[in-house]
């Protein structure tokens, strides 16, 4: 049974369509009330294609304001399931343009097929934009990426010779890790990347429309994204990429369960993950990642750098967020929070704090028996904030019974100033929040002895404050991470504690040696800027996808 196009009326008296599916059920390709309407979403779209693909057509609302825009060389095809719609463009829309149009419907797709082919394959060096109509494409995927990965396939994407390392295409915004990226690839490559700044477009169609445009200019070898910012929440990145033969790549350095409650559907085996904490990899690979790979955090030599002596005022300082009060409050709204779960995240919490290897869900699951409760929900969106909730508030609970003990040795705290006297008192010393890109180095550079505590999302992965407060000039003494024993050699470039009551005989040693500071520091920047810059971190990409 083939599926069925029915014509109505919408309340606005304009022409609309539905499908009728062979089991019965109807999906609208157009609005019941105001098809017109679309036009509104595309207004942001422009023409720039040599060639322009319309990848589903319906009525034409949505080109209703744009059609006229086409520039008279572009070679059009018109993609649609129906061949109703088909002609209905091509007896009104595009009657009155100059235009060469080609059609393809679902009936039509075999014969005319090798005509369009011969034509892509004759204008290599032409840049294709394929425009799609959402619904009609959504009803059909199937149908439209077939035909466009067809047509658009390889005879046509000519690429390019490569000239230098592994050319990326970075997804650019005002993410933490992207600029350091971007400084890195430049200095491997003598020349900066292209990015795909993604926070510009203004909408659906110019964010698909400008990637399209930006990889076939740039030609890249693959897209480099960190913590998935840039991917789009329907898949068109991925489905992008893929119609190119790019592979897409994610570094990680937050946990990867939040982030992937979006954008799971759309995992390829065609995509890389890279993860700075190990005990993510099997979930990675079990959402099903092409390649997992290790990939620990670096320090950037342009944001951090020794320059000339050190001069502390401060005796000893904590630059980070308390992890509590709004912190936490703004976890809660992501999911049906109770307050009859408030014993579930304190036991759990405690539990994880004291065997910090063990999966948050086992832990959850453990805490949730011997309470006798019942979770008001069983969905995977739920649960996920659930976990992320407990695994913060555990570091809200470690970084307390870390820094309360301290308060009688003069810690001073930066950032979140309200959070740090909600969770340790109004009497403890504070200072406002630091920027990291303009602030930090500084910051670190006037504290004798900077504390490192990590955040309870790493079993065992080192944070960013191992690098960078080395890197500047000062001195760190960390909580002891697995990973520090394998990027450090403890004693000689790092000073790791276990507890508190060794913590305070360390800091007491530390805060009258100066030569002591000094010769763990030396070492450390030493190790850095030999293994542990962004610099390093690429390469090691880049070993990793060849």
């Amino acid at each position: 049974m083939q599926d069925t196009l029915e014509l109505f009326t919408a309340s606005s008296g304009k022409p609309s369509a539905r499908v009728v599916l062979p089991d019965q059920t109807s999906r609208h390709i157009h609005s019941t009330v105001k098809p017109e309407a679309e036009a509104d979403y595309f207004q942001s779209l422009h023409f720039w294609g040599d060639i322009i693909i319309f990848a589903g057509i319906g009525l034409g609302y949505h080109l209703s304001e744009k059609i006229s825009q086409i520039p008279p060389a572009a070679l059009v095809i018109i993609l649609d399931y129906f061949d109703e719609f088909i002609s209905n463009a091509i007896n009104n829309s595009f009657s009155s343009l100059p235009n060469k149009v080609y059609t393809l419907s679902e009936s039509t797709y075999q014969q005319n097929r090798q005509q369009i082919q011969t034509i892509l394959k004759n204008n290599r060096t032409s840049l294709i934009q394929i425009i799609k109509h959402p619904a009609s494409f959504d009803i059909h995927r199937g149908f439209y990426d077939a035909v466009l990965s067809d047509i658009c396939s390889a005879p046509h994407q000519t690429p390019a010779k490569k000239t230098r390392a592994q050319n990326v295409l970075l997804l650019y915004g005002r993410f933490f890790l992207q600029e350091e990226c971007r400084r890195a690839f430049t200095e491997i490559n003598k020349d900066a990347p292209p990015l795909f700044h993604y926070e510009t477009p203004a909408s659906m169609p110019e964010y698909e429309s400008l990637l399209q445009k930006t990889i076939q200019k740039e030609k890249p070898d693959f897209i480099l994204s960190i913590n998935m910012k840039g991917f789009d929440g329907s898949g068109t990145l991925p489905e992008t990429a893929s119609r190119y033969g790019l592979p897409l790549v994610v570094w990680f350095v937050d946990d990867p369960h939040p982030i992937l409650l979006q954008q799971k559907q759309f995992i390829s085996n065609r995509m890389t993950a890279l993860c700075w904490e190990k005990a993510y990899i099997p979930y990675l690979k079990a959402c099903g990642f092409g390649s997992v790979e290790y990939l620990p955090l670096a320090a950037d030599p342009a944001l951090f750098s020794a320059s000339g002596p050190v001069s502390p005022t401060i005796p000893l300082g904590f630059v980070g967020t308390s992890m509590s009060g709004e912190y936490l409050a703004h976890i809660k709204t992501r999911f049906l929070w109770s307050d009859n779960l408030v014993p579930l995240v304190d036991k759990a919490s405690e539990e994880l704090l004291a065997d910090p290897p063990k999966k948050i869900s086992a832990v959850i699951h453990k805490a949730i028996d011997e309470l006798s409760i019942n979770l008001p929900f069983t969905d995977e969106r739920n649960f996920t904030w659930l976990c992320s909730y407990i695994i913060h508030t555990a570091s809200m609970k470690k970084r307390k019974a870390t820094l309360m003990p301290l308060l009688s040795c003069g810690i001073e705290l930066f950032g979140d100033p309200d959070g740090w006297r909600e969770l340790l008192g109004t009497t403890c010393v504070t200072h406002p929040a630091v920027d990291y890109n303009h602030q930090l180095c500084t910051t670190y550079r006037s504290i004798m002895v900077n504390l490192n505590i990590t955040s309870c999302q790493m079993p065992s992965a080192v944070n960013q404050r191992i690098f960078d407060i080395p890197l500047s000039g000062s001195f760190v003494i960390s909580d002891n991470q697995p990973d520090c024993a394998e990027l450090f050699e403890t004693g000689k470039e790092i000073i790791i504690y276990k507890n508190i009551a060794e913590l305070k005989d360390i800091l007491e040693y530390y805060k009258k040696s100066a030569s002591g500071r000094s010769s763990i520091v030396d070492a450390a920047i030493k190790r850095i800027r030999e293994q542990h810059t962004y610099y390093h971190r690429i390469q090691s990409m880049l070993q990793l996808l060849d």
